[in-house]
């Protein structure tokens, strides 16, 4: 006579469209064996399907990795870093579609925007405590390999407010600070910025249109130039005034700074001050008195 009292952990149901596994019970698909739905085999191991289930992974969140592409950056997926740690494209923000190689943001058409005071849309605040070496908040170097041109950095300001800008304040193509705080020395060299003009050696003459600093103007048809513009302006806003405009090598003959005895005024150059008063630089073309000749 059947045992009434036993009771299978598994089983089907007597209308047979369900199988049921009581508590207790085990589904044991063995070696060989497959477990499908829809007739598409699950072929996650158990240990992959508990890690999932172990790190509350969503449905949704499981989404952001499908399709997603190593080093590649796919639009609403996750990023994942190629094997070198690395990242195609990075766009930030939304305004458009930047058109720059790595990462950028906006267009010249189509700009990021904030309307909120005292933003930076970058910002980095590093320090470096090494005793030794160098360190550089940025490092950019371009290599022209080919007969194009270009910058290695150019920076652009835009004043496009139909009013008067820079109310009380400042607007600057680019602002380069050296600060040394109370307490600090300088026992090298120093500089609020530091342009150099840098030839390899080689046996060659320099070409003719390249200097360690260009100033170039470039004001468009039926403006009027204010009496105080300049190619470059001098001031001395702080307390202690610093007083002198250069700083030349030593007097040497043939020199930047080399003596020279009277000889006759030929030409000069036009400066003028904060107070509108023109002066001018006296120059000559008679270099017959000057130690070291021209």
């Amino acid at each position: 006579m059947a045992d009434s009292t036993y009771q299978p952990l598994t089983y089907r149901t007597s209308g047979g469209d369900k199988m049921v596994v009581a508590s207790g019970g085990v589904i044991d698909i063995e070696s060989g064996g497959e477990f499908q739905i829809a007739g598409t085999a699950v072929t996650a191991s158990a240990a992959e399907i508990n890690a999932i289930a172990g790190g509350g992974l969503s449905a949704a969140e499981l989404g952001f990795l499908d399709t997603a592409t190593a080093g590649t950056v796919v639009a609403s997926k996750a990023v994942v870093v190629g094997t070198k740690k690395d990242i195609d494209f990075i766009q930030f923000g939304s305004a458009a579609t930047s058109v720059a190689l790595l990462h950028g943001a906006g267009t010249s058409s189509t700009q990021e925007t904030t309307a909120t005071a005292d933003k930076n849309f970058l910002g980095y605040w590093v320090e470096s405590t090494a005793s030794t070496g160098d360190c550089r908040g940025m490092y950019l170097r371009t290599y022209f390999g080919g007969a194009g041109s270009g910058e290695a950095l150019r920076a652009y300001a835009t004043i496009n407010f139909a009013g008067a800008a820079a109310v009380g304040g400042t607007i600057n193509g680019a602002h380069i600070s050296l600060s040394v705080a109370a307490g600090s020395t300088v026992s090298g060299q120093a500089s609020g910025a530091r342009i150099t003009l840098d030839y390899a050696t080689a046996t060659r003459t320099t070409d003719a249109n390249v200097s360690a600093l260009l100033l170039d103007s470039n004001i468009g048809a039926n403006n009027t130039v204010h009496a105080k513009n300049a190619f470059i302006r001098v001031t001395d806003i702080g307390t202690v005034k610093l007083e002198k405009l250069l700083r030349l090598p030593t007097v040497a003959s043939a020199g930047i700074l080399a003596t020279q005895t009277a000889v006759a005024i030929s030409h000069s150059i036009r400066c003028v001050d904060d107070a509108g008063t023109v002066f001018y630089i006296m120059c000559t073309t008679d270099a017959s008195n000057r130690a070291g000749g021209a």
